[in-house]
Formats: structure tokens, C-alpha cells, sequence
């Protein structure tokens, strides 16, 4: 049954929503559980029974555990390991093997009040995390502590009409609330692009994909005109960004455009024990650049046809502001003496025009079901970003000095660098973007003697068709190092030929789950497997969907008593791609409990 705070805005399509649920499981990092209303949540009623609603609360304990000793190729040279960049390898430092990298108590609270046609829905979290800040080598920021060892947070908070116009029924939702547009179960930079992620929270072990989804403040109006036609308007009052890994962090893999990073050290510099980083060695951050907070605002059409298999198909419009953050620089004078007179900042670029186009089906084969869903996402100009290397290499005007050069130049013409100091040097291009996904779901009934059986596949590609050869303009992608021959040889480290970004990346998603009811007493059981595999290619950054060869494989158990209480233990792999998998020794055990009521 669909309820004011369901995610989706239609809700025909069972097979569709159980896989949006499955995501709750996912494969991100294998520590995510299921999130639904729990079936005993206290119900309310009010003014003789006029109000009516529930109120819920699930409280949870979780322990995440690294399992993996640290890869020397994922650690700075001047911290002991091999890469040739120290901006990656803090969150790595700072925990090894066996350390305890989350340990936390969280509850979330929802409420749901239906009067008359109106209806209201609120959603409120908090934790704290034990164990999190307590790190090996490098305290984590004021900045890093606030998003990750406590916070309180009042998420969706949005009111909703139901009324008539002309026999047309219309559903208008107003406040701070998620819009889950587009077909897509795993990857990312599709047409479900409204709300952003709020990275951190996916960390918290025992998480939960409601806690991470960030509501934004919008007016939402869907207007079915017949039983098969549907259109959804909506606009954003407020630019919300994702935000990414604080610097520290176990996952962080990137120690200075993350919350809590303020400087970079520069290639060249801190690249060998004999030269660690200096003062003068470090590019500092100037305050971000946030887009406006209006012109946010998009309009989806549906049409429903039984007749073909249940289909639902969709058109999409969104223009919005970029939720993802791209870096870049201002110029210094020149020399790596001079590096803190270079800065750069992280922005967001606003005005980002998004076409789409979906379907979804079920398909009922004697007494089980296959859902197909799929969707096509084009936008006219996405922000890219550029590697690094050159971004830094031209702030300091450091072509031309022990041979070095980049691609970036003051004017456009092939100058390379000669920018004026304090000139801005915009480190990303505007590119279109095509991604295009597709995803089936498969139920069996009793088989391989559980009582039931998910099997859910998902393939995507992104391509960007005019992204210049690297001999051009190299792209960034993860765990890369200088591309050009002076650079890396004025910086002592072996130059990169591979790793950047390219115009054409896909991969692949694979989820199964078998149910066992009653399998102990009253518990349930629920095995899972979760594989992700990236085939080809790496997508440009900051959308990075694929890197060729990197996998990840998470075995989990999850264990369900009389609805309320709940544990799961699971265990997450990743592996492939070297050292441009910058999590490939971030392997990794969680469990946790909760209690719903």
C-alpha cells in the first residue's frame, strides 16, 4: 500500500519498488539495511477518530570492523608506500587492520498524520558514533567530527493535499520531502538525480538508505488526467549538495575537497621520506562556491498501459544546480615557494539540463513474476572534472620549471598556464552526458528450499561523446598521478599513461537473496549475495559509476523476529583495478541490531 512517505510516485509496479527496497542492501559497501514501516508501529488516532496516523521508531546498535591490511600503493611515498600522492591515504592511515571503524547507536523516528485530504509526514534521526574519531594517526577535523561521531537532524517535514479538479485527481506535496524519479536500482547519475547523498551517513554501521537520501524543500504537484495518463511538476526552494566521506574517514579517499580538508600538498613535494611536505609545500582552500538557491525545477509525464504487460513509461525534464563538487584553482606568481600563494576552491555549478526517458514492466510467468525496468538520461552540460595534475601544475605556474607543462593555459589557445595571480583557472569542461540502464527482477516461489527467491541483475553505460583524447586534455580518474613526462620527471615519480577518464565506461550489478521463513522458531532468514563488476573503461570524475576491473563482492545474513527485532551480519570485498580502486583495502565485517516499535 502506498503511504505519504513511500519514494516513489508511482506505486503500480510491485517488483519495482520491492528492487528500490533491495537498494537499502546494496552494494555501496555492503553495510546498508533494509529499510521499510515496521508493521507494529503505534497507531494514533485523534478529535474522535477525524486524526489518524502512526509513529515509529527503530533503534539500532552496529560495528564495522576493517578486515584488510593497507595496500603500500594506496599510501604517499613520504608516508611509506608507493603512490606518488599523499592527498589520498589519510582515512587509510588511520585505521588498520582489526580496528574497530564505526561503532554506533542510532534511532529514527517517523510520524504520519491523516486528516481529511491532508495528510503530513516527518523523519528524524540521530546517532553517535563511539569509536569513530578514534583514530590512529590523524585526529579528525571539528569539521570531519560533526558529520560522523554525532548529529541530529530533522529529515523530510512535508505536508500533502489530495483533492479533485474536474475528475482529475491531484496529489500536492509541499516542504522538505525526497522525489524519486527514473528507474535506476544501483547506479548512479541517472534520471533520479533530485536529492542528493549524504555520504557519511551510508558509513554508520546498521545504516539505513532513508537516513542518507537528503530531502530537499519543494512544491510537488502530480495530476493524473486519466486512469493511464500522469504528469509531476516540481520546484526546489533550496540547492541541496551531496555531501562526500569527511577527510579521515575510513572511506575517505580524498584528504583535501572533502569536509575537513584545507590544504593540498603539492606533486613534487612530500614525495619521498627525504622530502616530506613543508609549509611552503601546501596549495590551501579558499571557501566554496555554492550555485544560487532557486531556478531548481522539472516535470516528468507518464503514461500507463495494462495492456502491454503493466508498462509504465516516463519522459523526463529537470534543470538543476550540480549536488557533486568539482575543484578549482586561483594562480600564484609562480614556483613552489610561492605554493601557499595559489589557492583553489570546490564549487558547484549551477544551470545542468537533464532529459530522460523510462519504462517499467511486469511480466507474470505462471506463478512468478519478472519486472524489467530501464531508463535513457542525456544532459547537455554536465561539469567534468579535470585531473589534478594539470589544475596544480597551472595555479603555480609551474610550466616550463624543471620541464614541467600542463594542458590547462590562460587563454585557450595552447599558451599552457600564464595566468595572471589570483586569476581563476576553471579545472572542469561541460560535456554531454548519455547514461543509459536497464534492470530485471526476478521472483521465484519455494526454490533451492527457501520460500522465496530474489534474483535482481542491472547493466548501465555512461557515455561522453566530444571528451577530448587524453593527449589533449587528460580527465580525472581515480589514483592517477602526472600525465606529462616533465611533471613526472621533475617530481621523481613514473609518468601516467593510463587511468584517466574515457569517453565510453559501462559495468554491472548482480543481487540474489534467498527467504527462509520460520527457520528457527519464529526467525526468519535471509541470505544475500551482492556482486558489482565495472567492465570497461573509467567514467570521468565527479560521476565515477566505473573504474575497468574494479569489483566488489558483500555476503550478508540478515535475521528477522516477530517483525521487531532484527540483526545482520555481513561481510564486503573489494578488489580489482590496483591502485585506481582507491578502496581496495577496505575490506570489512559489520553487524548490527535493531529494535522496532
Amino acid at each position: 500500500m502506498c503511504t505519504v512517505h513511500t519514494l516513489h510516485s508511482s506505486c503500480s509496479i510491485k517488483l519495482r519498488l520491492l528492487s528500490k527496497l533491495i537498494l537499502a542492501t546494496v552494494f555501496a559497501f555492503g553495510q546498508i539495511a533494509a529499510d521499510s514501516r515496521p508493521a507494529l508501529a503505534v497507531e494514533l488516532e485523534f478529535l474522535d477518530g477525524q486524526v489518524t496516523g502512526y509513529f515509529d521508531t527503530t533503534v539500532s546498535l552496529g560495528v564495522s570492523v576493517r578486515v584488510a591490511d593497507r595496500d603500500d600503493s594506496l599510501i604517499g611515498i613520504a608516508n611509506g608506500g608507493t603512490a606518488t600522492t599523499v592527498n589520498t591515504d589519510d582515512g587509510n592511515l588511520n585505521y588498520k587492520q582489526g580496528d574497530i571503524t564505526s561503532a554506533a547507536t542510532k534511532a529514527i523516528h517517523e510520524l504520519e498524520l491523516k486528516w481529511r485530504n491532508f495528510e503530513f509526514f516527518g523523519r528524524g534521526f540521530y546517532f553517535y558514533d563511539w569509536l569513530v574519531a578514534d583514530t590512529e594517526r590523524t585526529k579528525l577535523t571539528e569539521q570531519a567530527e560533526g558529520r560522523t561521531v554525532r548529529d541530529i537532524e530533522l529529515l523530510d517535514a512535508y505536508g500533502v493535499s489530495n483533492f479533485e479538479v474536474r475528475n482529475s485527481p491531484v496529489t500536492v506535496r509541499l516542504g522538505n520531502q525526497v522525489i524519486n524519479w527514473g528507474e535506476s536500482t544501483f547506479i548512479q547519475n541517472g534520471i533520479n538525480t533530485i536529492n542528493p547523498v549524504d555520504v557519511s551517513k551510508l558509513r554508520v554501521a546498521g545504516a539505513e538508505l532513508r537516513e542518507a537520501l537528503t530531502p530537499v524543500p519543494a512544491l510537488d504537484v502530480d495530476i493524473a488526467f486519466t486512469d493511464k495518463l500522469s504528469v509531476e511538476a516540481f520546484y526546489q526552494f533550496g540547492w541541496r549538495r551531496t555531501d562526500i566521506d569527511p577527510k579521515g574517514t575510513f572511506f575517505s579517499t580524498n584528504d583535501f575537497i572533502s569536509p575537513g580538508g584545507n590544504f593540498a600538498v603539492v606533486k613534487g613535494a612530500g614525495t619521498s621520506p627525504d622530502n616530506p611536505p613543508t609549509f611552503d609545500n601546501f596549495v590551501t582552500r579558499a571557501g566554496d562556491r555554492n550555485p544560487r538557491d532557486f531556478g531548481e525545477f522539472g516535470v516528468a509525464l507518464r503514461y500507463f498501459e495494462p495492456a502491454l504487460y503493466d508498462t509504465e513509461f516516463g519522459l523526463y525534464y529537470i534543470h538543476y544546480h550540480s549536488r557533486l563538487p568539482l575543484t578549482s584553482a586561483s594562480s600564484t606568481t609562480g614556483g613552489i615557494g610561492s605554493a601557499s600563494g595559489a589557492g583553489y576552491f570546490v564549487e558547484y555549478p549551477d544551470d545542468i539540463d537533464l532529459l530522460g526517458a523510462s519504462f517499467n514492466s511486469e511480466i507474470d510467468i505462471g506463478t512468478n513474476s519478472l519486472a524489467i525496468q530501464g531508463e535513457l538520461s542525456y544532459r547537455f552540460d554536465q561539469p567534468l572534472q579535470v585531473d589534478d595534475s594539470e589544475l596544480i601544475v597551472a595555479a603555480l605556474n609551474l610550466c616550463g620549471v624543471g620541464g614541467r607543462q600542463s594542458q590547462l593555459d590562460a587563454n585557450g589557445a595552447g599558451a599552457l598556464c600564464g595566468f595572471a595571480a589570483g586569476e581563476k583557472i576553471n579545472g572542469f569542461r561541460t560535456k554531454e552526458v548519455l547514461q543509459a540502464q536497464m534492470t530485471v527482477t526476478q521472483i521465484l516461489g519455494a526454490t533451492f528450499g527457501a520460500d522465496q527467491v530474489v534474483l535482481l541483475g542491472e547493466a548501465g553505460l555512461t557515455w561522453v561523446p566530444d571528451l577530448e583524447a587524453t593527449s589533449v586534455l587528460r580527465y580525472d580518474g581515480p589514483g592517477t598521478g602526472p600525465g606529462d613526462p616533465g611533471t613526472a620527471a621533475a617530481n621523481g615519480v613514473p609518468l601516467q599513461t593510463d587511468g584517466f577518464a574515457d569517453k565510453f565506461s559501462w559495468g554491472y550489478r548482480l543481487l540474489g537473496q534467498l527467504l527462509f521463513n520460520d527457520a528457527i522458531a519464529a526467525v526468519n532468514l535471509a541470505p544475500q549475495v551482492a556482486f558489482a563488476h565495472d567492465l570497461e573503461g573509467t567514467t570521468p570524475s565527479p560521476i565515477g559509476n566505473f573504474v575497468k576491473d574494479r569489483k566488489t563482492v558483500t555476503l550478508s545474513l540478515r535475521a528477522t523476529y516477530l517483525e521487531r527485532w532484527q540483526a545482520r551480519v555481513a561481510y564486503t570485498n573489494f578488489f580489482g583495478a590496483g591502485s585506481f580502486n582507491l578502496v581496495n583495502d577496505r575490506d570489512f565485517v559489520s553487524t548490527v541490531v535493531s529494535y522496532a516499535f
